[in-house]
């Protein structure tokens, strides 16, 4: 049902509106009753993105008188999820539920002081290849634990390491608690219902530990595999297509896009019927999505087409993507931030390429606009942290394997060798006067962390061995303690514009979004080679607006070649309004 269909001129136009509009409220109510109404113990709910799964959620969960789990992988989601159903459900990313639950059960190899070091494996994969003479990297670890591949031994001998260091991270939490219930299954937590979203995004490891978790609890899962972008950890639509033919599971569809404008809706289709020409998404899903014109009529007439934003040049000297984003902004509505701060949301994204993010930012930063970067958290494994360990325990294996790690003293992978095989402390292996020094160093942390003031001498010592002053230390001291206890989950407030890459923009909504960089050799990488991947990082990005989603390409930007547009701006040229940025735009 189209908005022109809707917004017919003839003298019964309102007539046939309120007619076509209620009868789109009765069907959406009608594939909910569908899911809520079902018996069944095992739901698979298939649908894309804005279709209400957190409201239906909810309803869930009230049904049954709360006491769920809600499980999802995007950490952008379990802010909105808690605010939402907290009181009917413990929410939680899966690796932090993992951790949680390490920390309840006793599980072999681990006591309950273990701790949680996001960095582990890099040291992991270092010791494997000191013991095993062979290289490992830290890649080939992550890809062993994800596809749950033993058959070359290397997990079981990284656990082994983990206990030693009495650590874990990511992979080994989820692996560590996966393989103690498959053995355990009394310890299998028990709720009323089991709640999976995004299970799109889950690898082998994760599907096989929510099976587990599954065989003991009534459970719905939901995903979209026209939104799998994580393929960088060997996460795979094909799990959700699998459990879409699971005679054990009932299939259920949620069809209505409350979120997006019609044109966005219409948009999100032809980009997969462009797809399917090019033989990419043909195993998908196939369902319904259609915008909720109840809720969508009045934006959908107010932006009834895709800015189509053509840049001449995009430099530092002439920054034309930030300044267009920044002039769109001044015009947006004041009630359009109002409704996105109500929802905890930014009223802008800006999405795309590291590249040309990074580009706008700084531009908008430029301006004096409220505007963040958000970027990887953790990126560096860093030796303040070992000498935060060491300063409460003179012993720590952890904190002196990554002082090691960083100075790398003379003979160090024969102590790292004979402390792992001997299973003795690293430190009774280092040459002494490297131990003393460095325990002075750990001292002075330990004061710092306490808030002594310390001597020159002390400081001189730090900045010695550290590279930074008193003030820089005592921060990277408290940001340690709080990831000590596990993966962090809560994200910061949203400013009013958030820039991000487009996988960082999953799980997102916003008013107002523009995808940067719509340049070929940038998106797509490979006109001629489209992934799969980068189709749905299309899709992604156009439903993360609630308004208007504007496309940006440029002319010049990072070198004397011109840059052609994006193969994705022919697919979707029917519904694209054509702007030019040049000079002459910012004189008017």
């Amino acid at each position: 049902m189209s908005c022109e269909r809707l917004n017919q001129s003839s003298d019964d136009s309102n007539e046939v509106s309120e007619f076509g509009l209620e009868a789109m409220t009765v069907d959406r109510d009608r594939y909910v009753r569908l899911i809520l109404e079902s018996t069944s113990t095992k739901k698979l709910v298939v649908a894309g993105p804005g279709t209400g799964k957190t409201f239906l959620f909810g309803q869930i969960l009230r049904e049954c008188g709360g006491g769920g789990l809600v499980l999802t992988f995007i950490n952008n989601l379990v802010e909105d999820l808690k605010r939402q159903l907290s009181e009917l459900a413990d929410v939680y990313t899966l690796h932090a539920f993992s951790n949680w639950l390490l920390h309840c059960i006793p599980i072999a190899g681990l006591d309950r002081s273990f701790v949680y070091y996001p960095h582990l494996f890099t040291l992991i994969a270092e010791d494997l290849s000191i013991l095993e003479s062979r290289q490992v990297s830290e890649s080939i670890l992550k890809e062993r634990y994800e596809r749950l591949d033993s058959s070359d031994g290397l997990i079981e001998a990284a656990l082994e390491i983990g206990t030693y260091y009495n650590a874990v991270t990511h992979w080994d939490c989820v692996y560590r608690v996966y393989q103690h219930l498959a053995r355990h299954p009394k310890d299998v937590p028990r709720y009323r219902i089991l709640i999976v979203d995004e299970f799109q995004d889950f690898n082998r490891l994760e599907v096989e530990f929510i099976r587990i978790l599954a065989d003991k609890n009534p459970v719905l899962i939901a995903g979209d595999d026209d939104q799998a972008l994580y393929e960088s950890k060997n996460a795979s639509p094909q799990f959700i297509r699998d459990l879409a033919e699971d005679q054990q599971y009932d299939r259920f569809e949620l069809p209505y896009c409350s979120r997006c404008t019609e044109v966005l809706v219409k948009a999100v289709h032809r980009v997969i019927q462009e797809a399917r020409r090019r033989s990419l998404l043909e195993n998908r899903i196939e369902k319904p999505f259609e915008c909720y014109l109840p809720d969508k009529w009045e934006d959908s007439r107010i932006y009834p087409t895709i800015p189509d934003v053509h840049c001449s040049v995009n430099t530092r000297q002439a920054p034309y993507i930030g300044r267009f984003i920044a002039k769109q902004i001044a015009m947006i509505p004041q009630e359009d931030f109002t409704e996105a701060r109500s929802k905890g949301e930014p009223t802008v994204l800006v999405m795309g390429p590291s590249h040309f993010v990074e580009s706008a930012y700084r531009e908008l930063t430029n301006q004096g606009i409220d505007v963040s970067l958000r970027r990887s958290r953790n990126p560096h494994l860093d030796i303040v942290e070992g000498y935060r360990m060491i300063a409460k325990d003179s012993t720590s294996r952890l904190g002196w394997r990554i002082v090691v790690h960083v100075k790398k003293p003379s003979s160090w992978q024969e102590s790292i060798r004979q402390a792992l095989i001997k299973d003795k402390d690293i430190c009774d292996f280092l040459p002494g006067d490297f131990v003393q020094r460095h325990l002075e160093v750990a001292r002075y942390l330990g004061q710092l962390a306490q808030g002594y003031k310390l001597s020159e001498e002390s400081v001189r010592l730090l900045e010695e061995e550290i590279g930074m002053g008193a003030p820089e230390v005592r921060n990277k001291l408290l940001l340690a303690k709080r990831h000590e206890s596990g993966p962090p989950e809560e994200s910061p407030a949203l400013p009013d514009v958030l820039c991000t890459t487009l996988v960082g923009a999953k799980g997102l909504a916003c008013q107002h979004a523009f995808i940067v960089g719509m340049n070929n050799g940038h998106f797509p990488r490979n006109p001629s080679d489209i992934t799969e991947r980068e189709v749905c990082q299309l899709i992604v990005g156009l439903t993360r607006a609630r308004k208007q989603c504007s496309l940006v390409s440029c002319g010049y930007c990072f070198g004397p070649d011109r840059l052609s547009r994006s193969i994705f701006l022919d697919w979707l040229s029917p519904f694209l309004e054509h702007i030019q940025v040049d000079k002459e735009y910012f004189r008017r």
